[in-house]
């Protein structure tokens, strides 16, 4: 079985913080703060059927994911951002869960100790 790669691109994320691994660490910090806010908000506005919501909340987590190079989660939050554009929201409530999964992947990522100074 082949081993998963990381849910970030490291090299990335550490040239968009400037190479400052301890900015790179804050800006992890951050992601797991808001992530919990995010996936509710996204939930909500699927559950009260509110395109507009869904389109803004994808955006905002599609910026905080650009900015840690989480290209996959990032990708996923676009096309949610796009579906919720479009007001495409059962097809939104199906991608939700593969994004969640995948900002589980990355709050399992940020938890482990020394993730931002790779070696």
């Amino acid at each position: 079985m082949t081993a998963q790669p990381p849910p970030l691109d490291l090299d990335r994320a550490l040239t968009l913080a400037a190479d400052d691994p301890e900015l790179l660490a804050d800006l992890g910090d951050e992601f797991l703060l808001r992530v919990p806010e995010h996936t509710t908000e996204l939930r909500r506005a699927l559950d009260v059927g509110d395109a507009e919501a869904v389109r803004l909340v994808a955006h905002s987590l599609k910026g905080a994911l650009a900015s840690l190079a989480a290209v996959t989660a990032c990708q996923q939050a676009a096309e949610l951002e796009h579906l919720g554009r479009e007001g495409r929201l059962d097809a939104a409530r199906g991608r939700l869960a593969d994004l969640e999964r995948e900002l589980q992947r990355i709050s399992d990522f940020l938890a482990v100790p020394g993730w931002s100074h790779p070696v």
